[in-house]
């Protein structure tokens, strides 16, 4: 591997990710990594953070001095760069968040590895189903970080996006199973319960909640 091409290119085939993906993790179009799998583009303002963002060395990528992958750390000390998705994208993020074009897309924002996968997203709170008193208060505006999950692994009582049939967005409540009873609900006492049936989806667990002043 004498040139920079052919070493990203087996660091993303050692990865098992696409440039698609790394692409929407750095926030750059499609067409900027392939340009350098391609050898067009030998130094790019994104190299350093593709290092980072890959656990990559930044002197073999560059040189082939070395070994390709530094070590990685723990969980909660590496980050990540996940984009803020409306309303709407949210509701099949999990299928295709592979395909977005970054520029169909909101600001990224940087999280620690061990509240999302690289299928992480954020969502900016619109309206006050979600304010309450003490802890059980997301304003509007509020930024909620969410993690793509299967149906099963849900619980009653976590804050989840959901999906009600014909719906053309999302929304965000909090989980009630009672037996074999499934509920949506809001902080806000105002908001009525929502009775949840097989047609309804739910798309992604909050994970944290980030009030901007």
């Amino acid at each position: 591997m004498n040139k920079l091409s052919e070493r990203l290119e087996y660091v993303l085939k050692t990865s098992g990710i696409t440039q698609t993906e790394l692409a929407q993790r750095l926030g750059v179009k499609q067409q900027a990594i392939s340009r350098v799998c391609r050898g067009q583009t030998k130094n790019s303002t994104f190299l350093l953070p593709m290092c980072d963002e890959l656990g990559v060395d930044s002197n073999w990528l560059s040189t082939g001095v070395g070994e390709p992958f530094v070590q990685r750390k723990e969980l909660k000390d590496q980050i990540r760069r996940i984009p803020e998705v409306s309303w709407k994208q949210a509701i099949c993020w999990d299928e295709f968040y592979l395909t977005f074009d970054s520029s169909e897309l909101g600001e990224y924002w940087r999280v620690t590895a061990d509240l999302t996968d690289e299928k992480g997203f954020v969502l900016r709170v619109h309206g006050d189903g979600m304010e309450g008193s003490g802890s059980r208060n997301i304003p509007e505006g509020a930024i909620i970080i969410v993690q793509p999950q299967v149906e099963s692994l849900f619980k009653s009582g976590d804050l989840v996006i959901a999906v009600l049939p014909g719906a053309e967005q999302a929304i965000f409540k909090q989980l009630i199973i009672e037996g074999q009873n499934r509920y949506l609900k809001s902080f806000n006492p105002q908001y009525p319960i929502i009775t949840l049936d097989d047609k309804c989806k739910l798309v992604g667990l909050v994970k944290q909640s980030v009030v901007e002043y």
